[in-house]
Order: structure tokens, then C-alpha cells, then sequence
């Protein structure tokens, strides 16, 4: 059965050395698909090019920008999220509303999620339960005497980097996935 690896991140990530070590974990001797969200910048673009430089294929959900242009990249997100994955790799910088949300989301379908922040921290925050147990998190830190954790917007524990409350589906109009790339002239290298 083929390894399925999401790939969500903002249009902003510049970092390739990150991407490209988080994907070889999942390259399974080929034995995998990246299922990509298709933006022609940033974390998107990097996976899909570093994936296709090694003979990868990829699946990508391109967001329906001109028939929905405020809720196409949650609907497209939705969608993939719908069709299953076996990891998701999330590449967040600045808090990107829409990779944080393709994370949340997969984390409620029960895909195990690996968050990247930029600037980077020392290793990857995992959130979500692995076959192989629970993960282990880094403790919060302390916060001071007299500070408490707001519930506002801007504040620590405010709307910022929260998914939506309401349910998101793929909505009218969803084109299947396209695949390309090829699996004979893979590298047994990375």
C-alpha cells in the first residue's frame, strides 16, 4: 500500500533544508505519494519540486481560487484531508492561517501531524497520536505572577492560529486530484 504524506505550508516557507529532511522520513523506497495543496510558492512548491527530484509522484488539490475566493483554500483543504493521509507535514511560518487550519483539521481525521515553525525550535511540536503512542510534548512555559491567558484576539489564547468553529467541507465544484511524476527514475538516494 502506498505511503500517503500531506503536505501543507505557508506561501512565505523558504527553508528547503527542513522540508527536504522531513520528507525523506517518509520516502518509503518510493513507496509513497505526496499530496500536495498546488500553491506555486513556498512550502507547496519546495515539497513538490524536492519529491519530484526523486523520481516522487504527487497528487495536488489546486484551491478553486476564482469560483470561491475567501473560502477556496479551506475547502481545498477539506477536501484533501477528506481523501486521507498517513502523515501530515505542516510548514508553518507566522502563524499561516491556512496550514495551521489543514493541520487541525487532520489532526480531528486522526492523521498524525508534525508541525515546523520558522524560526525554527529545537525539534518538531508532534500533537497528534502515532501507532507508536503518545507523543512526547515540550512543557509550557511558566507564565508570570498576575498574567493570565487571555481569550481575545491577539492574546495568548486568542482566536490567532485557531481553526474555524464551524465545519468546513469541500463544497461545490471539487476537481479530483491529478498525479504526475515517475517512480522509474527515482534515486536510491536522498
Amino acid at each position: 500500500m502506498t505511503h500517503r504524506v500531506l503536505v501543507t505550508g505557508s506561501r512565505i516557507w523558504t527553508d528547503e533544508a527542513v522540508i527536504a529532511a522531513a520528507l525523506r522520513e517518509h520516502w518509503h523506497d518510493g513507496n509513497a505519494l505526496l499530496i500536495s495543496g498546488a500553491c506555486p510558492r513556498g512550502a507547496d512548491a519546495i515539497a513538490e519540486r524536492i519529491w519530484r527530484s526523486h523520481g516522487g509522484l504527487v497528487e495536488r488539490h489546486p484551491a478553486g481560487w476564482a469560483a470561491s475566493p475567501r473560502g477556496a483554500g479551506f475547502a481545498r483543504n477539506a477536501a484533501m484531508i477528506a481523501l486521507g493521509a498517513d502523515v501530515c507535514l505542516a510548514f508553518i511560518r507566522d502563524n499561516s492561517p491556512g496550514a495551521s487550519h489543514a493541520a487541525a483539521l487532520a489532526e480531528r481525521a486522526g492523521i498524525p501531524v508534525t508541525r515546523y515553525r520558522h524560526p525554527p525550535e529545537e525539534v518538531p511540536l508532534v500533537t497528534s497520536p502515532s501507532p507508536s503512542g503518545p507523543p512526547s510534548l515540550p512543557t509550557p512555559p511558566a507564565i508570570a505572577p498576575g498574567l493570565t491567558l487571555g481569550a481575545g484576539a491577539g492574546t495568548p489564547g486568542g482566536s490567532h492560529g485557531r481553526p474555524p468553529t464551524r465545519p468546513v467541507s469541500a463544497g461545490r465544484g471539487h476537481k479530483r486530484p491529478t498525479t504526475s511524476g515517475s517512480l522509474l527514475a527515482r534515486p536510491a538516494w536522498w
